[in-house]
């Protein structure tokens, strides 16, 4: 869900234990992996599946070409071919192929002024499939600076773009809206927020926030969050229970630092727990965590390499950490993913990349867009809500402080799709809000569809200091 921050910078990460790849083993082999699920990588140039054990690889593209790959819950692909992104199936077949804003290409933002954008990089698929994260690097070189001084000055900028999977999408686009200072985004498991990380060299960035592509009315959707006392932290990634993350760090991309997080994300707080150092070609790559949390997959410059990660529980919290160990030589940019590898294909049927393919059907739900954390954020703002309907439908909310009704909204969809419903608190009742000691406050929608059929109805509740 969309995350905010009432308060600034919270606390600093601390690492507490190291241990190097060229190390003993810390545990005996953990038990053979179950094969329900895939790595995605690049190598010499194209696409790739393996089994979590790389007993068996294959081969998805073989023209040639792609730099970077990710995968979705289902298996479908989002991959970097030169300045475009490539949407594919495992089948190897291109669904799409679009420019971004910031490639190089017919609708981009590059131009001959001085000004040049550079990406997309790292593109990352959220884990339904319906949205796409990466990120870009621009320069600004202006002429007329300070003549007295100098000629020339040059300005750099860093951010994370979104897209949707199969078009070019605007950075201003209101459900993707981009964010400027962190880069290497990694999405978070419901799909709704990324984390961002390697700020811009500025007083106040932190290395990590939680950042929203669609922000509630009145917030910009970021969530600032951690620093690392000593290093600046890079590309990361998240298990599925978001109580485990790894994160490369250093100058040089140089340190893989393994964390815990047992309450979960934000606003909760990293704690370190050990560190895997000197590696191949002196970086690390891409860490990406096993669908079941117990094994970590990362390239280093000889290829991707995997480790078992204990639950992180006991102190110290590297009991029953393995070495790494070599899984796919010469492998890159690896994405863990719970679709399978499929069997050895025979001739692919052809595919329209016009016929409507997944995304999957949009469910009908409701849920918070963003959480007020107190009474005074709740009077001012209103709660958002994100709405979504499997077919045409009409929506009314309602927030109510005991039986008394403290505001209501309604919103209808022509169709499926979502929405993001704001319910604002009447001004006659934000005195009783405020005055209320311990507010107990629940938000009411009902869902109803167009043309009859089962209504949906929910009530949240909204604690509140």
């Amino acid at each position: 869900m969309p995350l905010r921050s009432d308060r600034p910078l919270l606390r600093r990460a601390r690492t507490a234990l190291a241990v190097t790849a060229g190390a003993a083993a810390l545990a005996a082999a953990a038990a053979p992996a179950a094969q329900a699920d895939s790595i995605a990588y690049v190598k010499d140039g194209n696409i790739w599946l393996s089994t979590s054990d790389g007993a068996r690889q294959l081969q998805v593209t073989t023209a040639g070409g792609y730099s970077t790959v990710s995968q979705d819950k289902y298996g479908d692909m989002i991959a970097t071919h030169g300045t475009r992104l490539h949407w594919l199936g495992r089948d190897g077949v291109v669904r799409a192929d679009f420019y971004t804003p910031v490639s190089t290409g017919p609708g981009a933002q590059s131009g001959s002024d001085g000004r040049q954008w550079y990406g997309p990089f790292d593109p990352k698929l959220s884990p339904d499939g319906r949205k796409v994260a990466y990120h870009w690097y621009y320069r600004q070189i202006d002429g007329g600076c300070l003549p007295e001084f100098q000629t020339v000055c040059v300005y750099m900028r860093q951010g994370t773009g979104y897209s949707k999977p199969d078009q070019i999408t605007s950075l201003d686009d209101p459900q993707f809206k981009s964010q400027t200072g962190w880069i290497y985004p990694t999405w978070t498991n419901d799909g709704d927020a990324t984390v961002l990380s390697d700020p811009s060299p500025a007083i106040g960035n932190e290395d990590l926030v939680i950042h929203t592509p669609y922000p509630f009315e009145g917030t910009d959707g970021l969530a600032r969050w951690a620093n690392e006392a000593d290093v600046q932290l890079h590309d990361g990634e998240f298990d599925h229970t978001h109580r485990k993350m790894a994160y490369v760090a250093g100058d040089n991309h140089e340190r893989l630092r393994i964390y815990r997080t047992p309450e979960g994300l934000y606003p909760y707080f990293p704690r370190g727990c050990y560190e895997i150092g000197n590696p191949v070609g002196g970086r690390f790559d891409g860490p990406t965590w096993s669908p079941d949390g117990s094994k970590l997959a990362f390239a280093q410059g000889d290829g991707i390499y995997v480790a078992d990660v204990p639950a992180l529980t006991l102190d110290p919290c590297n009991q029953g950490a393995t070495e790494p160990r070599m899984l796919i030589p010469g492998g890159r940019s690896a994405d863990w993913g719970p679709a399978d590898v499929p069997p050895a294909r025979a001739v692919a049927p052809p595919v329209d990349p016009r016929a409507p393919t997944r995304p999957a059907p949009v469910k009908t739900s409701a849920k918070l867009a963003g959480k007020p954390a107190t009474k005074q954020a709740l009077a001012s703002r209103g709660v958002a809500l994100k709405i979504s309907c499997a077919t045409a439908c009409k929506v009314s909310a309602s927030v109510r402080l005991g039986a008394r009704r403290l505001g209501a909204g309604s919103v209808r969809l022509k169709g499926a799709g979502s929405r993001t419903l704001t319910v604002k608190i009447a001004k006659a009742q934000r005195a009783r809000l405020l005055k209320a000691r311990k507010p107990r406050v629940r938000v009411q929608i009902t869902i109803a569809p167009v043309g009859g059929g089962k209504q949906v109805t929910k009530t949240i509740s909204l604690p509140l200091k």
